[in-house]
């Protein structure tokens, strides 16, 4: 009996499986089109200043992190932060010195072997990856094939 109901709960999640991989779930109107333009993760360029100019005082920060604090400051908690910075301001302020030293931080994480453990390499991927989008132009070819080559 109890292999009967486990044999028949193991076919309905299955049969479950089957149906549900060929009917994709897409609630109506929650399909749009991808932008070819970059950057796009946090928003268009436009949209980017628009909130610059709406919050000044947090742009502030974000400026003064980008361009003046390191991490190790008091109110830098790491390279995150710093990366982020650079790279919202490159982006922002069309910014091509700031985003070059974005990237070339970027750079020194895909050039290194990727972390194992309990590393949390995740992050690593995430901060390249924003570098990336917002600081796009910016990258030579060589480095984008690079940061491919490190996400895959």
């Amino acid at each position: 009996m109890k292999t009967s109901v486990l044999i028949l709960f193991a076919g309905l999640l299955m049969a479950a499986g089957c149906e549900a991989g060929m009917q994709p779930q897409v609630r109506p109107g929650a399909e749009r089109e991808i932008s070819g333009e970059h950057p796009r993760l946090l928003g268009s360029k436009q949209d980017l200043q628009s909130l610059a100019q709406k919050r000044p005082q947090a742009y502030a920060r974000v400026v003064e992190a980008a361009r003046k604090m390191e991490p190790g400051d008091p109110s830098v908690t790491d390279d995150h932060m710093k990366m982020v910075s650079m790279a919202l301001v490159s982006a922002i302020e069309s910014d091509s010195e700031l985003g070059k030293s974005a990237v070339q931080r970027a750079m020194a994480y895909i050039k290194a072997p990727i972390r194992i453990g309990h590393e949390n390499f995740g992050h690593d991927l995430a901060r390249c990856a924003l570098v990336y989008d917002l600081c796009w132009p910016y990258w030579s070819k060589e480095e984008k094939l690079a940061f491919h080559d490190y996400m895959d």
